[in-house]
């Protein structure tokens, strides 16, 4: 292909609009290579779609329910499908208000049942839709369809991902599309006949989106703030001889934002007299300069970890916007508002994961998306040969950085899928070892998400009603009844990363756990059961070239390989108690 063609093939992708340039020369060429319809042109927009459903496809074929929160939801769904709607007045002791995530999986459990690929299915819908949701946005806030493309690319790619579209109980992933949809009636509205109609109709729709965003996870109610920055920033302009239409746009946004936190704040009213901060999740905020400082060495991480690519892409927009050729500054500006919001809003938080980032990771999608499809879209004809090399110097730092964020995303994945599958595997073995009325002792730390699961699913999900699971004390004697039937289980890990998915076991402190257990069981137990899930890591570590810096602090408190190939395994050793053979 000559250079000519590929120059022209750049121009046609970052048009404005979807339609071929009117050389015919160019015509002739381009439809060698490119599709002849538009629907086909409107398939190639919106592949990253296509993308999100692949990557899907290995959850989809390992479907397991998990142990962070996911018995709790099947039984509120099956609750709600059974016509207990109590849940749905708020959760008073948490000071927690949303319905809408509960709908949402009681939808799926009233089609399906308890059926793991059912809820994995809804995720991979609804990952799907937040995907051309968010490229149609792109393109009609006056993103060329490249831009708008890159936008999709990114997000489908990104670190917050994984943990959010691979695990259940997740808000985040329908709270976004959510968002995502209440954006979208007035992107690109205007002005004219029937504008009444149109505007009332966009604001209405809008509203409700918003509310059912908060309805999913009240930290939705941050779209108010966003929508007042958006109406600052487009007064200046207005100011500055910019767009009136605009403004009016950014004016009805905030309105629409503004009716959705007024009528959730009715609705809590209503069932909740927990205030927003006086409940035991919802209190866990704490404006501080140690918590703050804390946090953002643990956002440090993940923003490294996931979108350090972004450094370099930066700097080329700050040049573009000294020079005064700043035309992606539309896209840039309010989705730089937008993430900025997201990370201050969980800086006072008492922990940070990385599947709270998917917010995040639209925003940051859309600004690299932005500024890679501006200087792709400089590449065609003479502009390409003024190039200046310092230019490209920073582009393909970017490359490399966004590279080293894909076997990250893969280890993640790989993790997420050999844990589950490993839990799957024990409660199978426990719910079919052990009789209704038995014990169980896990030994863990505490009595943490893990152990409350287990004992949900066991109850629930198994049908031993009447089971008891506690956790293993080294300063309390093992049961010793010998009618009834006690089993312990023991996680077993090693290599566990550390900015990765979620686990409810620690990997230090473990170690120490199951030392303690072997002394206790000693001539008490039989193995009875174990299972293990392995693979090989290849995580690229970037934030740990922060350490030097950092001390001890955060991530850095373990010494980590920056490229970390070693072999990660997880597991379960389960023991049978011999209440009869105790000294």
């Amino acid at each position: 292909m000559s250079p000519q063609v590929l120059q022209r093939i750049l121009g046609y992708a970052t048009q404005p609009a979807l339609v071929l340039p009117p050389s015919k020369n160019f015509e002739a060429e381009a439809l060698r290579i490119m599709p002849r319809s538009r629907t086909a042109q409107i398939l190639l927009t919106y592949s990253p779609a296509i993308l999100a459903f692949v990557l899907m496809l290995p959850r989809l074929g390992s479907a397991e329910f998990g142990l962070f929160d996911d018995g709790e939801t099947l039984l509120v769904a099956e609750e709600i499908d059974g016509g207990d709607w109590d849940i749905l007045s708020g959760e008073a002791s948490a000071g927690r208000f949303r319905p809408m995530n509960w709908l949402q999986y009681s939808l799926v459990y009233s089609l399906s049942g308890p059926q793991p690929a059912a809820f994995f299915l809804w995720n991979a819908l609804v990952l799907v839709v937040i995907i051309v949701e968010l490229i149609a946005l792109v393109k009609l806030c006056g993103g060329s369809p490249l831009q708008a493309w890159l936008s999709g690319f990114f997000l489908v790619l990104s670190g917050p991902i994984v943990e959010n579209a691979y695990t259940l109980s997740k808000p985040e992933l329908l709270q976004s599309a959510l968002l995502l949809g209440g954006l979208l009636p007035f992107a690109g509205l205007r002005t004219g006949q029937g504008a009444f109609l149109r505007w009332g109709t966009s604001g209405l729709v809008s509203a409700i989106l918003f509310l059912c965003a908060i309805l999913t996870k009240e930290t939705a109610l941050l779209m108010l703030p966003i929508a007042i920055a958006w109406l600052m920033a487009a007064y200046l302009r207005f100011r500055r001889g910019g767009d009136a239409e605009g403004l009016r746009r950014t004016f009805a946004l905030a309105l629409a934002a503004l009716a959705a936190a007024v009528v959730f704040f009715i609705l809590r009213g209503q069932f909740l007299e927990v205030s927003l901060a006086g409940g035991t999740y919802s209190n866990n905020l704490e404006l501080s300069l140690p918590r703050v400082r804390d946090s953002a060495i643990r956002w440090s991480g993940w923003l490294i970890r996931n979108f350090a690519f972004l450094a370099p892409l930066g700097l080329l927009a700050l040049i573009d916007l000294t020079k005064g050729r700043m035309e992606q500054g539309r896209l840039i500006l309010p989705s730089l508002l937008w993430t900025a919001a997201w990370i201050a809003i969980y800086l006072p938080w008492e922990f940070t994961v990385e599947y709270y980032m998917l917010p995040v990771a639209l925003g940051i999608s859309v600004i690299a998306g932005a500024i890679v499809g501006s200087v792709l879209h400089r590449l065609r004809g003479s502009e390409a040969a003024g190039r200046p090399r310092w230019e490209w110097a920073a582009i393909l730092p970017a490359l490399f950085l966004w590279l080293t964020t894909l076997p990250n995303n893969l280890s993640n994945a790989r993790q997420q899928l050999a844990v589950d599958e490993a839990n799957a595997e024990m409660m199978d073995y426990l719910a079919a070892g052990l009789p209704p009325a038995g014990t169980l002792i896990v030994n863990i730390q505490q009595r943490n998400e893990y152990v409350e699961e287990i004992e949900s699913q066991l109850r629930g999900l198994h049908g031993l009603r009447e089971v008891s699971v506690e956790v293993f004390d080294p300063q309390r004697d093992l049961p010793a009844d010998a009618s009834v039937e006690t089993l312990i289980a023991s996680h077993a890990v090693s290599n566990q990363p550390l900015l990765a998915v979620r686990m409810g076991v620690v990997q230090g402190t473990q170690r120490e756990w199951n030392e303690t257990l072997q002394g206790a069981i000693k001539g008490r137990a039989e193995p009875a059961f174990e299972v293990e899930r392995s693979f090989r890591l290849w995580i690229v570590d970037l934030p740990r070239l922060l350490c030097p810096l950092l001390g001890d602090r955060g991530y850095c408190r373990e010494a980590r390989p920056l490229i970390d190939d070693r072999v990660f395994s997880y597991g379960w050793d389960v023991y049978r108690l011999d209440a009869a053979a105790q000294e």
